[in-house]
Parts: structure tokens; C-alpha cells; sequence
């Protein structure tokens, strides 16, 4: 993965919430294409740390505890080290987008404004959104209160449903709810800590990212369901093309006039019908997908002039949680046979051969999350993204 030597179009990138291979995998595609890249983190040893495609990464105040600091920060590296383009790729995005135009006066930030994200964010807001824009989606609820919720059911729901928090991540904290069983989880429901009851769908779920600028794609990857960490996040990804799912993203894009980087998870019904279900206005695994000769710091950079599209042959995973999380899929023959082909014919998404140092030290990484997890009393998923994950607060 040797990079290309500078030129006069070559840019001083910045990119935040390097912990994520995600954001490892746009300094890559970055640093092959002759730019510049630094890191800011708050976490002590992000993945990016290690790579040898960031010129230095920053230790800076956590997003969520300190956004004040946070953003003083960014504006301090962002003039000293004279960046010309900020990519936020995690949670700490959305206090970027708040602080966007103290920011935006040194630097372009890529990411569109607070009030969009907040919206796409917000579990509830973003179906509104789409249904207003007489897009197709699933039938949802908002739940304020214990009372809601029976409320509910008192009308003879012809479906089962799916709770979740308006606010959440990784598919944590979500409950399947019976159509005939309508008994209400341990769960704490209030104006405070709204929820949402979706109709609940039985069918393949596949999840998309996209890169965008002003309604425009630039870049497009979907990928199915396969293996999972745990109920959520998506640990090995298989390109995909699905029309109809395409055509949706396109379409609600270029609605709201969207710039950034945006993901939906879809779910298809039982008449080959897809819905989305949730969307998250950020950089996701998806983007592991794209190939390096592809070009595509020119989705962020420029404009395309058709959307970029992975191949339809390649295949990815996250090898160390395909080994911590995958045994769940091995406990029937045919989860064997897929975790074994899946395992065998995927590209690990840190090894690199010209980059080793992110493969190698993921388990510093790995055992800094640990130590957070057990000072917190959380999940390890929690721990990840204690210090930068946003949920609503104003």
C-alpha cells in the first residue's frame, strides 16, 4: 500500500475517531492517493496510531465529556498544522457539526449540519423524515410512557415488533415483542428516554454506506447480514448490488440535499420489499469494501461523475471478532459452514502487508477498550464509544 508522493493537489487531511478500522481504512485510501493525514483521538491508543499512513495522531479531550475542549483542540491542530479537509467518522461527529462554523473558519469540515444529523440520528425523527418525503418505510411508534406502550397494543397489532431506544448503537438494548405476548421488558420509558416500537420484519437485513456531497452520491457499498458481534454490529462484509435499495438511498439523499457520510440499515420483507429501519449520518464498515485503486478520496474531494461501487467479489471481515464473537454462528453445522467460508475467503480489514502496524497493535487497542469497559462496568461495544457517542443531548 505504498503511497503516492505529494503533488500540488495533495491535502492535509484531519480525521477523527481513528479507534474505528473505518476511519483506519479512509487514512489508508487517503495516504494512498498522496495526501497528508493526521489523527485526533481521545482515546490513548487508537488503531490509527499505529499506521504508518498517519503522519501523528493527537491526543485530544473526549467529545462527550468535554466538547468545549474537544473542539479547542481541533481548532488548535487544525491551524498549526495549516489542515485543509476534517473527516469525522465516529460519534464525535455530532459535536463537530454543532461547533461546525468555529471550525469551518480554519478548515472545510465534511459533514453536514447538526440539526440534519440530529434528525437522521434520532431513531424516530429520520422515519418522520422519510415518510414525509413519501419515501417507504416500516410502521413505527414513538413510546413516551408505560401507558403508550399498552396503548399500543390495545389496537390488535397484526405484527410483532422490535423495541429500541430512540438514541442507540450496535443494535444494543433491543427487544422482540411478541404480537400475543405484548409483556413489557425491564425497560425504563419516559420523555426523558424515549423508545420506538417498529413493526418487526422477517427477512434478510442489509446495510449500506454512502459517500455524499450536496444530494450528490459520489460512493455507494451495500452488503448483507451475515455475521454479526453480538445482536448488532456487522463483523464480515460481502459486496452486494440491490437496485431497489440504491434507488432508496439516491432518492432520500438528494431530498434533503445531504453531504457527508451516511449509512442506513435496511430489512426486506417477505414480498422481496425493503425498508429502512434506522440510518446513521457517519462512516461505517462499508466503506472497507472500496479497493484502493478506486479512487476514493475523489468521493470527498471532488465530484464523480457516476458513483463509485466496490466489486461484487470483494469480501472483508474484522478477523479478531470474527474469533471472539463468531463462535455464536458455530453452533449448528450449516453456522460451521458459514463462519468457515466466510473466515477463509475474506481479506482481514487491518492487514496490510505495507501497514502492519495497526494488525499487530489492535490488541493494544483491544485491551485499552477492556480496561475502559471494566472501569465503567460496561460492555466492551459500550466501552468503544463511552467518550464520543451522542444521544441528544443539546
Amino acid at each position: 500500500m505504498e503511497g503516492l508522493s505529494l503533488s500540488t493537489n495533495s491535502k492535509r487531511i484531519l480525521i477523527t475517531g481513528t479507534r474505528a478500522p473505518c476511519a483506519l481504512e479512509i487514512a489508508r485510501h487517503f495516504h494512498f492517493a498522496g495526501h497528508e493525514i493526521m489523527s485526533a483521538e481521545s482515546l490513548k491508543h487508537p488503531l490509527c496510531k499505529y499506521s504508518r499512513c498517519i503522519k501523528h495522531t493527537f491526543r485530544v479531550p473526549p467529545p462527550r465529556q468535554d466538547p468545549q475542549g474537544y473542539v479547542g483542540a481541533l481548532i488548535h491542530l487544525i491551524k498549526d498544522n495549516r489542515i485543509d479537509l476534517l473527516i469525522p467518522t465516529c460519534e464525535e461527529i455530532y459535536t463537530i457539526s454543532k461547533y461546525a462554523d468555529r471550525l469551518k473558519a480554519s478548515c472545510e469540515v465534511f459533514c453536514d449540519n447538526f440539526n440534519t444529523l440530529l434528525k437522521l440520528h434520532d431513531k424516530w425523527q429520520f422515519i418522520k423524515w422519510a415518510r414525509k418525503l413519501e419515501l417507504q418505510v416500516p410502521r413505527t411508534w414513538k413510546l413516551e410512557s408505560i401507558a403508550d406502550y399498552y396503548n399500543l397494543f390495545q389496537q390488535g397489532l397484526p405484527f410483532d415488533i422490535i423495541l429500541k431506544p430512540i438514541f442507540s448503537r450496535f443494535a444494543s438494548n433491543i427487544h422482540h415483542v411478541y404480537k400475543d405476548h405484548p409483556q413489557l421488558p425491564k425497560i425504563e420509558i419516559s420523555k426523558e428516554f424515549p423508545w420506538i416500537a417498529q413493526q418487526w420484519l422477517e427477512g434478510d437485513a442489509y446495510c449500506t454506506y454512502s459517500v455524499v456531497k450536496e444530494g450528490r452520491m459520489q460512493a455507494h457499498a451495500i452488503y448483507p447480514v451475515k455475521i454479526c458481534a453480538g445482536q448488532g454490529a456487522c463483523i464480515y462484509f460481502e459486496s452486494s448490488q440491490q437496485a431497489q435499495i440504491t434507488a432508496w438511498v439516491k432518492s432520500f439523499v438528494e431530498k434533503i440535499k445531504f453531504t457527508g457520510q451516511i449509512a442506513f440499515d435496511f430489512m426486506q420483507d417477505a414480498r422481496g420489499i425493503f425498508y429502512p429501519i434506522e440510518c446513521n449520518p457517519r462512516a461505517t464498515s462499508g466503506v472497507h469494501l472500496f479497493d484502493k485503486d478506486q479512487g476514493l478520496d475523489r468521493a470527498f474531494l471532488q465530484t464523480c461523475q457516476a458513483p463509485l461501487i466496490p466489486k461484487t467479489s470483494t469480501k472483508k471481515m474484522v478477523s479478531l471478532a470474527m474469533c471472539f464473537y463468531g463462535w455464536s454462528t458455530l453452533r449448528t453445522f450449516k453456522g460451521m459452514q458459514t463462519w468457515g467460508r466466510s473466515f477463509f475467503k475474506a481479506h482481514d480489514v487491518l492487514f496490510d502487508l505495507h501497514d502492519l502496524g495497526p494488525f499487530l497493535s489492535q490488541f493494544v487497542t483491544f485491551y485499552n477498550i477492556w480496561q475502559m469497559a471494566k472501569h465503567n462496568n460496561q460492555s466492551l461495544l459500550a466501552a468503544a464509544t463511552h467518550d464520543i457517542e451522542f444521544n441528544g443531548e443539546l
